[in-house]
């Protein structure tokens, strides 16, 4: 019999366990193997219908979340699947360092300034192919707060920042 997880990915990238009564720093997944492990295998769920898209974004009772189907991605590990619900996307980038962009456990991205994108829902920058394929989206969604760190002048227009003395302008984001 396959055992069945359910899990949230949050604003800020965090993984929980989608009944952890209190979602939190704390309460979240760390352990940076396991993080890693579980987005190498994060893909969009076969089993997700267009009918049951409403009841995911209205939230769904635990008593009736053995529906698979009302969770957008899945992570398959061995004989266990876990599905997984986000609150605004599948992979957010955490951290920036060293010109790099963190998500995951310790999954980077080298940093372009040209590639960054913008609407309103946030700063998104693209994924790279394979993960593409696997969620669906061709970029993830920069946390806030690393927006707010890492950019000198963020937004000097509506679609500018300021990137190590330079500005650069960003293309708005579509959602694909």
């Amino acid at each position: 019999m396959l055992r069945k997880y359910y899990y949230l990915i949050d604003h800020n990238g965090y993984l929980f366990l989608e009944s952890t009564k209190h979602k939190n720093f704390t309460s979240r997944f760390k352990a940076v193997e396991f993080l890693n492990f579980f987005y190498d295998r994060l893909k969009i769920n076969p089993g997700f219908t267009t009918d049951e898209r409403d009841s995911a974004s209205a939230g769904i009772d635990f008593a009736e979340r053995d529906a698979p189907g009302s969770y957008p991605y899945c992570s398959p590990c061995g004989k266990e699947m876990n599905y997984v619900k986000v609150e605004k996307a599948p992979v957010i980038f955490h951290t920036m360092d060293k010109d790099r962009l963190y998500f995951a456990g310790d999954r980077s991205l080298p940093f372009s300034p040209t590639l960054m994108r913008y609407n309103h829902e946030g700063l998104f920058y693209p994924l790279e192919e394979k993960i593409s394929k696997r969620v669906g989206l061709s970029h993830g969604l920069i946390r806030s707060t690393v927006a707010i760190q890492v950019f000198q002048k963020l937004l000097i227009t509506e679609s500018s920042f300021e990137w190590k003395g330079k500005v650069y302008e960003m293309m708005e984001y579509n959602g694909n």
